[in-house]
């Protein structure tokens, strides 16, 4: 597979990144997903938007370059209609940041979920609220999801909703959705920005608690490759609660095919 690093296309094989980069290190730096299909690269500007904010927050100096253009290149020179795009800035040795953006095989499944729920203390760090390269709590999570689920609900020591291992999750009540707010330690997904600022369909950011979700119509995680994905059940204190799944086709249609 042929991607982009620093300033060049080069087989991923030849991809050297120095031993003494805190990007490699401690992970500083961060990444966004994004899909590429039908000819773009969806939310692109957003996706952006989000890894320069990270940072500039975290005072990382980058350049910014013509990734549009660079994807369109990547896309040509792997002979791809279609990927799940990977773009990085880490820290180089230089204490600059560097790009990599690597296409991927673009997977997509809908299928409905099934939610094991597990308790999370992430206090206030701001980091929360960056998708770091420090990925490993996410991923240590998602290695210990039970046989017959899909993925982790995980909520605050006071019972709040925050978010699942690598999505965002909203609830649906009547012609209303309703999703945790960004002052809970979770992370503003590309999709969630989208839905809230639809004007298709009336959303709210609110801290919905463990306890009220069984009286939601409905429930979905988003995330930028797969969109809107259903949940069928949550499992909370041994407790199962079903979603009509159906519900979500009452959804806008704009929002349907994301």
């Amino acid at each position: 597979m042929i991607v982009f690093h620093k300033k060049s296309y080069l087989e991923d094989t030849e991809v050297k990144i120095a031993v003494n980069s805190p990007g490699f290190q401690y992970g500083m730096g961060f990444f966004t997903s994004l899909k590429f299909i039908d000819g773009q690269a969806q939310f692109l500007n957003y996706h952006l938007e989000r890894i320069y904010h990270s940072c500039r927050v975290f005072n990382i100096p980058f350049n910014p370059i013509d990734i549009n253009k660079i994807i369109e290149n990547l896309m040509k020179k792997n002979n791809l209609l279609e990927s799940r795009i990977k773009l990085i800035i880490y820290v180089d040795e230089d204490l600059m940041g560097q790009y990599l953006i690597i296409p991927q095989n673009l997977i997509i499944n809908k299928y409905e979920k099934n939610l094991d729920s597990v308790a999370v203390d992430r206090g206030d760090l701001i980091l929360n609220h960056h998708k770091s390269l420090n990925y490993f709590d996410n991923i240590r999570m998602k290695n210990t999801i039970r046989e017959n689920f899909d993925d982790l609900i995980l909520f605050s020591k006071k019972g709040q909703v925050l978010e699942a291992t690598t999505s965002n999750i909203f609830f649906l009540d009547k012609d209303t959705l309703y999703t945790p707010p960004l002052n809970l330690p979770i992370l503003n997904g590309i999709i969630r920005r989208v839905i809230l600022e639809s004007q298709d369909i009336r959303c709210v950011e609110k801290e919905i608690s463990m306890n009220e979700i069984i009286d939601f119509a409905a429930c979905f995680l988003t995330n930028s490759i797969k969109g809107i994905i259903p949940v069928k059940s949550i499992v909370y204190k041994s407790k199962r609660m079903i979603f009509n799944c159906e519900n979500i086709n009452k959804l806008p249609s704009k929002l349907l095919m994301l």
